[in-house]
């Protein structure tokens, strides 16, 4: 799910099972999170910071989900920010590593050397994650084109999109 409110009204429909929060997520919005059992990806410090204060308060742990950025230049950790990601989660039990992502950037052209860099990118950073003392749940890298083509991208579990929907034809 993207936002909260998909993942609200997926509950609402009665679908069990994870439902992870791919968008932003607040960490002010916890408590609507746990109501739902939402679970909330974590994109960098300053987040992760909010939602280990937010934690504190409550009795189990947080599940979460961690987004790296291997590349694409968008959202998520770093490489050089795993040493710091890793030193506050073993500091703040109360947030549980459920698993760990990446998008990719290009995996739709099947010639692209970059997926193979973010592919490589993902595997040191997950091996930093482990060496540090974190253990990264559920791996999680494919989306659609790459699960077509880069069977080497599936790991843990894979994202299938929603095709893309052409707009209405224009009357004539």
């Amino acid at each position: 799910m993207a936002i909260a409110e998909e993942g609200i009204a997926l509950r609402r429909e009665g679908v069990p099972g994870e439902i992870l929060l791919l968008n932003h997520s607040d960490p002010a919005d916890l408590p609507v999170h746990r109501s739902y059992g939402l679970t909330p990806a974590l994109y960098d410090m300053v987040q992760a910071r909010g939602f280990a204060e937010a934690a504190r308060a409550l009795s189990d742990p947080v599940p979460v989900h961690l987004k790296l950025d291997t590349g694409m230049g968008r959202l998520g950790f770093l490489p050089e920010e795993l040493g710091e990601l890793a030193a506050l989660l073993r500091s703040e039990p109360r947030l549980r590593v459920a698993g760990t992502f990446t998008n990719f950037g290009s995996a739709d052209e099947r010639s692209s050397p970059e997926t193979d860099r973010q592919l490589q990118r993902m595997r040191s950073s997950l091996d930093a994650l482990r060496s540090s003392g974190v253990e990264p749940g559920l791996v999680h890298l494919a989306n659609s084109a790459a699960i077509l083509s880069r069977p080497d991208t599936w790991f843990d579990a894979v994202r299938p999109g929603q095709p893309e929907r052409s707009a209405p034809a224009a009357r004539q």
